[in-house]
């Protein structure tokens, strides 16, 4: 089974509203949904959208947990449910535009250059002429 997760998109998921959805679980037990909303969004601060689908099922036949979705018109994905009633369960899948980047890596750290040697503790055992002396 080819995953078809890049379909389940808002624009291919809403002209289905009203329509039938297969559920399998790992087991291949299967049982039919409605898809009944849909709703995607941009996400704030990051370029990338978020989904929601909500699908019912008046059995209360459904639980949370990890299904494979079938329709004729998107294909099969696999993707994790949680219920919201007892005949409402929701999907949420979130895109990212682009990649995340890691952040830079700091330089490594410099001991020296972050102290001023005339605040370096002293060694109390050092001989005075091992003491650092004051540069002014």
């Amino acid at each position: 089974m080819a995953d078809s997760l890049e379909k389940f998109t808002g624009d291919n998921l809403k002209p289905l509203i009203g329509q039938n959805f297969t559920l399998k679980d790992c087991d291949n037990n299967s049982v039919a949904v409605v898809l009944s909303e849909v709703d995607e969004q941009e996400l704030k601060g990051i370029e990338g959208t978020c989904l929601s689908a909500i699908f019912t099922n008046e059995e209360g036949a459904v639980v949370d947990g990890r299904f494979v979705f079938e329709h004729e018109a998107i294909g099969a994905c696999s993707l994790t449910i949680s219920q919201k009633s007892a005949t409402e369960f929701e999907v949420i899948v979130s895109r990212l535009k682009h990649p995340a980047t890691p952040p830079e890596t700091p330089p490594p750290f410099d001991e020296n250059q972050y102290v001023d040697s005339s605040l370096a503790p002293q060694d109390p055992l050092a001989s005075p002429d091992e003491t650092p002396q004051d540069p002014d």
